[in-house]
């Protein structure tokens, strides 16, 4: 439909340019090829709509997270920001972000704070004990430590 339209518009188009037409036929292949471009225009914006849509299905496709870790969540993260920051028209640094928890990701040097099985089952004891003094001036670690002690 689209080539046959496209067509029509340059037969139109000669019509217009013809010095023989008369000025009612020129007028009427005028409005004629509006319309036909109105309808081009809708048809290409459809399909960048579908070719979108299916874009979007595929990465939630490939977006399956496999089990509930500290790693599992970077790699979700790393993958799934971009996207809303482009959807969303907003700015967030993801270097930045990624640089900074890249140390507790498998095979960082803190990868055993965020990512051991041992604290499993801390809500199942009746009392905690937390030491923190070895943290509390560094300044990445000690808000994270904050944080999940304050999640038990």
């Amino acid at each position: 439909r689209t080539i046959k339209l496209l067509r029509q518009c340059k037969h139109l188009q000669a019509l217009i340019d013809d010095e023989a037409a008369t000025p009612s036929e020129k007028e009427r292949a005028c409005n004629i090829i509006q319309t036909y471009k109105k309808e081009l225009y809708n048809s290409r914006m459809l399909i960048r709509i579908d070719k979108q849509i299916v874009r979007m299905e595929e990465q939630k496709r490939r977006l399956k997270v496999e089990e509930l870790s500290f790693n599992s969540y970077y790699e979700f993260a790393l993958e799934r920001i971009p996207q809303i920051v482009a959807q969303e028209k907003i700015q967030f640094n993801i270097r930045d972000f990624a640089a900074i928890l890249k140390q507790f990701y498998r095979g960082g040097e803190l990868e055993m704070t965020l990512n051991s099985d041992l604290d499993v089952n801390l809500f199942d004891e009746q009392f905690i004990v937390f030491e923190i003094d070895k943290i509390k001036d560094d300044p990445v670690l000690f808000p994270i430590v904050v944080l999940i002690i304050m999640d038990v």
